[in-house]
């Protein structure tokens, strides 16, 4: 099955940035800038999918920094998953993206696929079948699941990524790109979002998670993730590559806990080409505890 998770070392790394929140953002943009030039002088554009939550603000700061540096005329911007509201209203993912990002770059209309270029009265089902076919553009051909550059994956209180939730039939779905989904636990109910494998063959995944509400969750998220070796390390900041092994955690270590959709994710097997994590130090305390950092 394209979604087992294999316990064993199945070959996947994962990186892991922790620094203080004053400093996350410009190490954030500086990683995405240098995906996104080569994706740029490699295909010619950059596909990129947003994620809602916190990251506008952790993000456009610093890409509005780096803005010399950056063709955003070749960026394709789409959102892993998107509430279906209107695009006044404050639910809207698009909304705080365009009122930080968009209107203050050159990124073409057309190649930010938003539910919000729909005509009034278009279905929640409408919506994912045409989203479905906004990412199609980029597949490689016969049916293939686009490869997109980068996607931004949310984390939330409960390990929901995308609007993927824990224990939700959505996560098991391999056979649609984009889903409609009507009940979720998080208001609003209704929303589309990226499925599994749009995730999994993304060339590369981004979680940031800042502040101690995200600290109890990020250790089950990477908890089987034991052998840490660090790779660059200063006073304020640490540089980790995480690696699958077979063991079992030590003591104290907690265990992942894969009915959570990020761990799953960040647990695939075949695994996600690279998975980056950028988190603050509030974010990490217990991660950095447990594993005596």
């Amino acid at each position: 099955s394209t979604q087992s998770t294999g316990s064993g070392d199945n070959g996947m790394a994962l990186s892991l940035s922790i620094s203080p929140a004053t400093m996350l953002p410009a190490r954030l943009a500086s990683e995405v800038v240098s995906i996104a030039n080569a994706a740029i002088s490699s295909t010619g554009h950059f596909t990129v999918a947003f994620a809602g939550g916190s990251l506008p603000k952790q993000l456009v700061p610093g890409l509005l920094a780096m803005r010399e540096s950056i063709d955003f005329t070749k960026w394709h911007v789409f959102f892993g998953d998107e509430r279906f509201v209107s695009e006044r209203d404050p639910e809207s993912t698009w909304r705080a993206f365009n009122e930080l990002l968009f209107t203050h770059v050159d990124i073409p209309t057309e190649q930010i696929y938003t539910l919000h270029s729909l005509p009034e009265g278009s279905s929640l089902e409408d919506a994912a079948s045409w989203y479905q076919d906004c990412l199609m553009r980029f597949s490689s051909g016969e049916g293939a699941v686009p490869s997109l550059d980068l996607v931004f994956c949310g984390m939330g209180p409960d390990g929901h990524t995308c609007s993927l939730f824990p224990g939700h039939p959505l996560l098991d779905v391999t056979d649609q790109l984009v889903v409609p989904i009507r009940d979720s636990p998080k208001p609003p109910p209704e929303r589309i979002t990226f499925t599994i494998p749009v995730l999994q063959n993304a060339r590369c995944l981004i979680f940031v998670a800042v502040g101690a509400g995200k600290a109890d969750m990020i250790p089950q998220i990477l908890g089987n993730h034991r052998n840490r070796r660090t790779t660059e390390r200063s006073e304020d900041h640490v540089q980790l590559d995480l690696t699958l092994g077979g063991d079992v955690p030590s003591d104290g270590m907690t265990e992942v806990d894969l009915n959570l959709p990020c761990a799953r994710v960040c647990n695939l097997n075949p695994p996600v080409s690279s998975v980056m994590w950028f988190v603050d130090q509030a974010a990490a305390a217990r991660l950095l505890d447990e594993s005596k950092l």
